[in-house]
């Protein structure tokens, strides 16, 4: 028998031990037969050639008993039909691969013990190691790469498209909102005027508290229109090359009733005025903003200066007002739709924040862009920058 399995041994690539074990009542307790050592002498057990047999170099027994609890596979599945390990072990041996069959006896087929073969797993750790060459392990992370490249561009597209999904209903609940407030407005006004006829009205009294109120709604819906129409004008924007001297007037012109209303001095400085390429009634729509604004958070009568320069191939255009200002901590917000200053309300109680915002993203798509420095109780500048060197 011995014979036979170190014949089993020599014609078995990598092959190491061969051995016959056998089950006992205990199930994770097999009992050793014999292997293809059994026959060795001393000088043959003496692997590490020290002339000493260690302990761990000694054969083993006829009835030697091995615990397999770290062995599933002879745990019985050895014992009916062909199996392996479902990993390499690692022991004093070195790294080894173990198969199983079961050993039946002639005649009436039962099962007289089980064959184990142990084959050394060098070889084909090597064969894996070579399979992940540096070559290998590039070409799988240029892959990973570019699948991940592929899930965030697709995840940046839907999130684009849900947060287009959402402006475009903000944008109609803006016009839904400024076109039912119009009619009850001119209801109420024009009850008061009957109202006004037919009682006498104090001054500070009731009808001058009604129509202030019904100044302030029309303000509010005067301001969500003018937002709705810079929205969807940025929409279908038609840009091309104007002078911004011509969009600047007319920004101008549009803001003089309320500028003698509130007594306001504007100083328009520097001598640079080039053609621009933009939507004319985008430029003039977000210089009438900035002017606005700083009418409107300044005390009346006081001066605001508008001044160009040229820098590079861009222009500078800046609004500066002598108003509240705007704390620190709050102007890399300004820009942020829905967002006022926290003091804003003190000067000007009409507002949405929305205007900046929609400013801001005409120059952005323009090309350009937008920035403010303020000091609180001091005054606030913003300054737009647009390209002009390719016209």
């Amino acid at each position: 028998m011995v014979l036979r399995l170190q014949h089993i041994r020599d014609h078995v690539p990598y092959a190491e031990f061969v051995y016959i074990m056998r089950q006992t009542d205990d199930p994770m307790v097999v009992s050793f037969v014999v292997d293809a050592d059994a026959l060795q002498d001393e000088e043959g057990l003496d692997t590490d050639n020290s002339g000493v047999v260690e302990t761990d170099e000694e054969g083993s027994y006829v009835g030697d008993l091995y615990d397999v609890h770290d062995v599933p596979a002879l745990q019985g599945h050895a014992f009916q039909s062909a199996t392996t390990d479902d990993k390499i072990t690692y022991d004093q041996w070195g790294a080894l691969i173990s198969g199983y069959a079961p050993i039946r006896r002639n005649g009436d087929d039962s099962v007289a013990g089980a064959i184990g073969i142990d084959m050394s797993a060098d070889n084909y750790l090597a064969r894996s190691r070579r399979a992940f060459s540096p070559l290998i392990v590039l070409f799988i992370v240029l892959v990973a790469s570019a699948v991940t490249s592929v899930l965030v561009r697709y995840m940046l597209f839907r999130r684009k498209q849900a947060e287009l999904m959402l402006e475009e209903e903000k944008t109609q609940l803006l016009r839904l909102a400024s076109h039912q407030l119009g009619a009850p407005i001119a209801t109420f006004r024009w009850w008061l005027e009957i109202l006004s006829e037919q009682i006498k009205c104090k001054p500070g009294g009731p009808c001058d508290q009604l129509r202030e109120g019904l100044e302030r709604m029309t303000q509010i819906v005067e301001r969500l229109n003018h937002v709705v129409e810079m929205e969807n004008r940025s929409s279908h924007a038609e840009a091309r090359k104007i002078p911004l001297r011509t969009a600047l007037t007319k920004a101008l012109a549009s803001l003089t009733s309320k500028q003698k209303r509130k007594k306001h001095r504007i100083t328009v400085t520097g001598k640079y005025f080039p053609r621009v390429h933009m939507d004319p009634e985008l430029l003039e729509g977000v210089l009438h903003e900035l002017v606005d604004n700083a009418m409107d958070y300044s005390k009346d009568g006081t001066a605001i200066v508008v001044s160009t320069k040229r820098i590079n191939d861009s222009v500078e255009i800046s609004v500066r007002d002598k108003g509240i200002g705007i704390a620190e901590d709050e102007l890399e917000l300004i820009f942020t739709k829905f967002r006022r200053g926290s003091n804003a309300e003190a000067a000007k109680s009409v507002g949405n924040g929305m205007g900046l915002w929609i400013a801001n993203r005409i120059i952005t798509q323009a090309g350009g862009d937008m920035r403010v420095e303020s000091t609180l109780g001091k005054g606030t500048t913003f300054t737009v920058r647009l390209p002009v060197g390719f016209l």
